[in-house]
C-alpha cells in the first residue's frame, strides 16, 4: 500500500527524551538515530525499525519513495524450524515403518520356506528330521535342523559323510533359490535329544559348502568294512563340469589303492568332455577322488594312498583315467 504526503515546510517544535525502542522485549539499536516526539508523536528512524522488524528499507530518490519490503518474523522462522523438524521425523518414521514392513515380509517369507524344507527334506537317509527353522534375510540367514537320535540313533550310525553332505547340498540349494544365490548361510544339525550339535555347515554365495562333524559319539567311524564302504559307493553320482557320472564299480587293493569306474549318465558326455578345459576337469576330478578317499577313511578306518579312477562316455568308451596322490593330495 502506497501512502503520500503534500510537499511543503514548516517549522516545529522536537522533543528528544531518550525514547527507548524494543521489538519482542528486546531494545533496537539505533544506530545514534534518537527517536523524537512532535506534538506527542513519536517518530522513529524508518530503517532502523525496519531492519528490527526484519525488514528491508530502500530509498528511491527520484520518485521520493520509501519501499519496505517485510521479511519472516522470528516467530515466522521458528514455525518453519519446527516445521522441517517434523517432517525430517516423519521421513525417520516413514523409513523406520519401510525397515519394519520389510522385516514382517522376510519374516513371513522364511515361515513360508521353512514348511516348504520340512515337506521336502523330512529324511536325512532313515533319519526324520523332526523340524528346519530359519533365522536372518536373504542376505544372510541362520538354519537349525533337528533330528532325534533318542529314536534314531542306529540310523544315524548308518549315515555316511556323503549321505549328510548330499542332502545338506541340496537344502542350501533350495534355501539359496528361493532368497539369494548369494545368500550366506550358517547352519547346524542337532541333536534334539540332549541338544549335541551334530554337524555345522556354511556357505557364502556361490562358494563350496563347508560341512564339519561333531558327531563321534554317534557315527564312530571305521565301523564298517571295506567292502561294505565299496558297495556303498556304487551308484554315487559325481559331477564333471555339467556331465554326470554313476559309480560302477570300486575295488581297494592290499596297496591301498582304491580303483573306480564310472560310467556316464549323459548321452552327449563325450561332446560336453570335449567341450570342458584340462583345469576344469582335473579340479572336478580332484574332489571326486577327495571324497571317495575320505568315505574309506572315515567310514572304513582304511588308509588309501592313491585313488585311481576312469570315466567312462555314452558309449562305454573310456575318456580319460587319473591317479590322485592322497598324501599329496594332487593328481599324479
Amino acid at each position: 500500500m502506497a501512502g503520500e504526503a503534500a510537499v511543503g515546510a514548516k517549522q516545529v517544535k522536537i522533543d528528544y527524551n531518550n525514547f527507548i525502542i524494543t521489538v519482542d522485549g528486546q531494545p533496537v539499536n539505533l544506530l545514534g538515530k534518537e527517536p523524537f516526539a512532535i506534538n506527542g508523536t513519536i517518530y522513529l528512524p524508518l530503517r532502523v525499525v525496519g531492519e528490527a522488524l526484519n525488514s528491508s528499507v530502500n530509498w528511491q530518490n527520484e520518485t521520493k519513495t520509501v519501499s519496505i519490503t517485510s521479511g519472516p518474523t522470528a516467530e515466522v522462522n521458528s514455525l518453519r524450524l519446527q516445521l522441517t523438524s517434523k517432517e525430517q521425523e516423519i521421513e525417520n518414521l516413514k523409513k523406520q515403518v519401510a525397515v519394519l514392513q520389510k522385516q514382517l515380509a522376510e519374516g513371513e517369507d522364511l515361515s513360508n520356506l521353512e514348511r516348504d524344507l520340512i515337506d521336502d527334506y523330512d529324511e536325512i537317509g532313515d533319519v526324520p528330521v523332526d523340524d528346519i527353522t530359519l533365522d536372518g534375510d536373504e542376505d544372510e540367514v541362520d538354519v537349525e535342523v533337528e533330528v532325534d537320535l533318542y529314536r534314531y540313533e542306529d540310523e544315524w550310525n548308518d549315515l555316511r559323510d556323503r549321505d549328510i553332505e548330499n542332502w545338506l547340498e541340496d537344502l542350501v540349494e533350495y534355501i539359496q533359490d528361493e532368497l539369494s544365490e548369494d545368500t550366506e548361510i550358517n547352519g547346524e544339525i542337532i541333536n534334539i535329544d540332549n541338544g549335541d550339535v551334530l554337524v555345522d555347515f556354511y556357505k557364502d554365495g556361490d562358494d563350496d559348502l563347508e560341512v564339519d562333524y561333531e558327531d563321534d559319539d554317534y557315527r564312530g567311524g571305521g565301523s564298517g568294512s571295506i567292502t561294505d564302504v565299496a558297495q556303498g559307493l556304487s551308484g554315487e553320482s559325481y559331477y564333471v563340469g555339467d556331465i554326470e557320472f554313476a559309480v560302477d564299480n570300486v575295488s581297494y587293493n592290499i596297496n591301498d589303492i582304491v580303483t573306480v569306474h564310472m560310467d556316464a549318465e549323459d548321452d552327449d558326455a563325450y561332446d560336453l568332455w570335449d567341450d570342458l578345459s584340462t583345469g576344469e576337469i582335473e579340479n572336478d576330478v580332484e574332489d571326486i577322488c577327495v571324497d571317495i578317499a575320505e568315505t574309506f577313511e572315515n567310514d572304513a578306518n582304511a588308509d588309501p594312498e592313491v585313488v585311481r579312477i576312469y570315466f567312462y562316455d555314452e558309449n562305454s568308451d573310456l575318456l580319460e583315467s587319473y591317479d590322485y596322490d592322497v598324501a599329496y593330495g594332487s593328481l599324479d
